[in-house]
């Protein structure tokens, strides 16, 4: 091998070389992939008390449930093991519980399902029980309606019928129809 031979095999070589960085320097990297941003399609709090205030800024309502979950995209907020207590200030506040509810995101309608009982005291302290599978409590109005059977205990006395009206305001309980009962006088 002569240096001609010699010099020719290193150009050939630096070309071979320049050629191969070129192509290299055109293959662009895939960009990095962005980012992605989490979106929260629900959520589920645990152990919750909400308070509603009155007209005069004093609480008023105070719903407390073992488990509520939200899906972002619905007006419902759906509740397990469920409390409300209407004026629960007061000496003798009325309490609803129930197994499951569901609440309107604006806080005006309320409804309670699965072994619902209403308990309050009468204005001689006699303890009263109402019993129901489902409950609308409308937190405005302060009232709640059912058209479920209702199981009515005041002391020893003992009344059933179909459909209720709850006046909290006015402490006063309504049966709508079928009323059974036998009272003691």
């Amino acid at each position: 091998m002569n240096r001609r031979d010699v010099l020719g095999l290193a150009a050939v070589g630096v070309a071979a070389y320049g050629a191969w960085a070129w192509r290299e320097s055109l293959v662009k990297e895939p960009p990095a992939p962005a980012e992605e941003v989490a979106t929260v399609a629900s959520y589920t709090l645990r152990g919750t008390t909400i308070v509603t205030p009155g007209e005069d800024g004093a609480p008023l309502y105070r719903l407390i449930a073992s488990e509520m979950a939200h899906a972002v995209d619905s007006e419902l907020v759906q509740m397990d093991g469920v409390r409300l207590e209407y004026n629960h200030e007061s000496p003798a506040p009325w309490v609803m519980t129930a197994d499951h509810g569901e609440v309107r995101i604006d806080w005006e309608t309320i409804e309670l399902s699965g072994s619902v009982v209403i308990t309050a005291s009468t204005e001689d302290n006699v303890p009263t029980r109402l019993d129901t599978d489902r409950l609308r409590v409308e937190a405005g109005s302060h009232r709640a309606t059912t058209d479920s059977e209702v199981t009515m205990v005041m002391g020893d006395e003992r009344v059933t019928g179909v459909g209720m009206v709850v006046d909290f305001k006015a402490g006063r309980v309504q049966l709508k129809s079928q009323v059974n009962g036998v009272y003691t006088p």
